[in-house]
């Protein structure tokens, strides 16, 4: 079973790569029928909102909830939690709760060509923080969805959470797909499902969900790549028979700011509901952006990528994870992290040797990823690219990898300082909008540094 699992993600990826049952029906949301429509539209009855198209319409209540989404190409309905709303804001003293809220329906015509559409807007109102959000549908058959956050409060807004569509149908039979790492498709019957995709690891932002005949497709039209994160949950326990799909954006709002995000969410419901139709129907965002590049290309400028047909193996040349805390994380205080940080795993040496056996054993030639740390996320443990002298002969082990014609890519990511650490210098640390960039991640406080902290040969490395 596990090994048809990663046969199912590599699969999922594959798809992404060349492509770039029954419904469970909640008792608190009763989907009104659609309007039929060939063209986009917009529409209220003073209780709901419509907004649709000739594939897919959103339906909303009152008090500006999504309540249901109608899959025109199978007739089904698909009903959302009437109780929650489709944004969430949180800041370090945890949720912002608004005290008010007002729904107003703001239909505004728009000409493109021939076609006029409207868009509906919900807004909050409260004294120290508005958020508006606005869906209307687009000619190519899908939804686009966005928002405005004003902050009047004293500190940032670290996260927006938009769209968040909850308790969709949890059927036995829906998957939801993503392409984190190698690919993800997570049964819907799952037990305790709660998956999250980082944007470290999804190689592309988008997201597709199987539910009965019905195909969802997500993604933020955003070819620069924001940070955020994916989620899929249930509604608190297994038994559930709903669950919850939702981005989570890290836009950190400042005092006094007015932000947007420069670009909207699109939504679709799809007539091929399986990996390789919600792979196709992102594809045809995807070829359209500038860093889309074809297979074609890619292998002229590089003919040792078209030789590699099995995968990437990754390898590592110091361990970061160990020590006496029972898990496993052992980064703090900081006599703990220099026993720890320092541990050799894979040098050049055994990096060429373990590379030269799998190759030879299993007749396979795969690409390598080579990181020069693990577990630690930067904080320079001990580099933040793999060539630190400890580990060999930097120059030998690049040109044996050429002769050898083996494809290896050195890991970098920026360079993040420890806020422990004897070395850290607040003079030299990076700032953004006056103030410190960073972050925490497994109890350590990491500040971006600046990049005069790069070492020389470091430098002379990436170069090469």
């Amino acid at each position: 079973m596990k090994h048809w699992k990663k046969l199912e993600a590599v699969v999922l990826m594959w798809l992404l790569v060349v492509c770039l049952g029954s419904v469970v029906v909640r008792s608190d949301a009763q989907p009104i029928q659609p309007r039929e429509s060939a063209v986009p539209y917009v529409v209220s009855n003073g209780r709901w909102v419509q907004v649709g198209t000739s594939e897919i319409e959103l339906q909303i209540d009152e008090a500006g909830h999504p309540v249901g989404l109608f899959d025109k190409w199978n007739g089904q309905a698909l009903p959302l939690s009437s109780r929650l709303p489709w944004w969430r804001l949180l800041w370090d003293g945890g949720e912002i709760s608004l005290s008010s809220q007002a729904l107003e329906a703001e239909f505004s015509i728009v000409t493109q060509g021939v076609t006029h559409k409207g868009r509906w807007t919900w807004r909050s109102q409260d004294p120290l923080v508005t958020v508006e959000t606005f869906v209307w549908p687009e000619t190519d058959g899908g939804l686009c969805l966005t928002y405005v956050v004003t902050n009047g409060e004293l500190q940032p807004l670290k996260q927006v959470y938009f769209p968040m569509f909850m308790g969709l149908p949890r059927d036995r039979g829906g998957y939801i797909a993503f392409p984190e790492r190698l690919g993800r498709k997570i049964d819907l019957a799952d037990f305790e499902l709660q998956v999250a995709g980082g944007p470290g690891h999804l190689s592309m932002q988008m997201v597709g969900a199987k539910i009965g005949p019905s195909a969802l497709l997500s993604y933020p039209e955003d070819p620069t790549g924001h940070f955020r994160f994916l989620w899929a949950t249930d509604e608190g326990s297994a038994d559930s028979p709903a669950f919850n799909l939702f981005w989570e954006n890290r836009d950190w709002i400042l005092p006094k700011e007015c932000y947007s995000p420069p670009f909207a969410y699109r939504l679709y419901v799809l007539p091929r509901a399986d990996l390789r139709g919600i792979a196709e129907a992102y594809r045809e965002w995807a070829i359209q952006q500038p860093w889309y590049v074809s297979w074609e290309e890619k292998t002229a400028g590089n003919p040792l990528i078209g030789r590699v047909l099995n995968g990437v193996v990754k390898m590592t040349g110091f361990e970061g994870i160990g020590g006496s805390d029972p898990s496993g994380r052992v980064y703090w205080p900081w006599e703990q992290k220099q026993a720890d940080s320092k541990v050799l795993t894979y040098d050049y040496e055994r990096f060429l040797n373990v590379a030269r056996n799998l190759e030879r054993r299993y007749r396979v030639k795969p690409a390598y990823r080579y990181d020069g740390w693990y577990g630690r996320f930067d904080s320079r443990y001990p580099d933040y690219f793999p060539v630190d002298p400890q580990l060999g002969d930097f120059d030998q082990f690049i040109a044996t990898n050429n002769a050898e014609e083996r494809l290896v890519y050195l890991h970098t990511n920026p360079i993040q300082y420890d806020y422990d650490a004897p070395s850290y210098d607040s003079r030299k640390m990076a700032m953004w909008q006056g103030k410190f960039s960073g972050g925490v991640w497994s109890h350590n406080r990491l500040l971006v540094g600046s990049p005069r902290l790069i070492r020389e040969y470091e430098v002379r490395a990436e170069r090469e």
